[in-house]
């Protein structure tokens, strides 16, 4: 699939690679309406589908790491056809065995009201719901991310439709240093070839958090310019957050951020006390993990010069390449 460099354009993850792939059924290539500089063509009567045999290799099992897949699907149908079953992507140990992660539409979509279904190492998030402005549209393009997140040793996986968090799957034991080395895109054992094209399939080997989604969903290769708006859409004393006095050596501050970025710029002023100090970050996205049921990033002052009973005012300036958005900020007492 295409890349382009990430000195000028939004694409500000790390990925394991971009590797040559064998192309089934006489796949073809259109330059005509993708997002990078080439888009695959799949035709499902023609049984068309790429397979990549480079290794990807899960992260181990250490509680926040993880992986996501992320990139855009254009399915080709109209009504009354059904895209039943119809895979997007399986990333596997096996070619010809169902397991390891995988997307694609489920047994019950219809052209009118299509449904998407996600599974890790074969267990399938349930309850899936897709609100109608983040609806999967017919011949047009949409985008997805999967996400898989280790606990330690269980898993919780999320999938993300065209701007939404649209389901969760919790309870999973999580597989860590596993060598995949089949990776199909347009189809999967026990599942129908997609119809339609398939662009950007990106392999993360971490768990992108949902501030990076929202800046791949809104600008995915979209050239550094004006247009590239990085915005705070809410941020707070995360819900997880606790202190007790005495618990500590010094006081953490975890805040909740979520909005369209890919770093933040952070400010720390004392508002009231007397033994408080005020200090200056820059935080990748990269260093951030993710709230509780996806909400957005958690940021984590752990500096030694918080003091409890001091209120320390945080003003949050998001970033996408070198474009600055409007700042936020968050008093807290401690």
């Amino acid at each position: 699939m295409a890349t382009i460099s990430t000195s000028s354009y939004a694409n500000f993850a790390t990925m394991v690679g971009v590797y040559d792939s064998t192309l089934y059924g006489n796949i073809m290539v259109d330059t005509s309406t993708n997002f990078g500089s080439g888009d695959l063509i799949l035709t499902a009567a023609n049984q068309q589908y790429l397979l990549n045999n480079n290794n990807y290799v899960s992260p181990e099992a250490v509680a926040g790491n993880g992986m996501t897949v992320t990139g855009w699907f254009y399915p080709s149908y109209t009504s009354p056809q059904t895209p039943s079953n119809a895979a997007i992507f399986n990333v596997n140990t096996s070619s010809t065995n169902p397991g390891g992660l995988y997307v694609g539409f489920s047994s019950l979509a219809t052209a009118a009201n299509p449904t998407l279904t996600a599974s890790y190492n074969g267990t399938a998030i349930t309850g899936i719901v897709i609100p109608p402005s983040n609806a999967v549209q017919m011949n047009t393009w949409n985008f997805y991310a999967y996400t898989v997140i280790c606990n330690g040793t269980t898993a919780t996986q999320y999938l993300y439709i065209n701007g939404a968090v649209v389901g969760k799957g919790t309870n999973l034991t999580y597989s860590g240093s596993v060598t995949y080395n089949n990776t199909l895109i347009g189809y999967a054992p026990t599942a129908a070839y997609f119809n339609g094209k398939i662009d950007e399939f990106r392999f993360y080997t971490r768990a992108l958090t949902l501030p990076e989604l929202n800046v791949l969903y809104s600008y995915n290769y979209r050239p550094t310019s004006s247009s590239l708006t990085p915005s705070i859409t809410t941020a707070a004393l995360d819900p997880s957050y606790t202190f007790i006095a005495g618990q500590y050596p010094n006081p953490v501050v975890s805040l909740g951020v979520n909005g369209i970025f890919s770093y933040l710029a952070v400010q720390r002023a004392v508002t009231s006390g007397s033994t408080g100090t005020t200090a200056s970050y820059n935080v990748s996205c990269a260093s951030l993990t993710s709230q509780a049921n996806y909400a957005g990033a958690i940021w984590n002052d752990v500096s030694s010069s918080l003091t409890a009973g001091n209120t320390y005012s945080y003003t949050l300036t998001p970033y996408i390449l070198n474009l600055a958005g409007s700042s936020f900020q968050v008093s807290v007492t401690i």
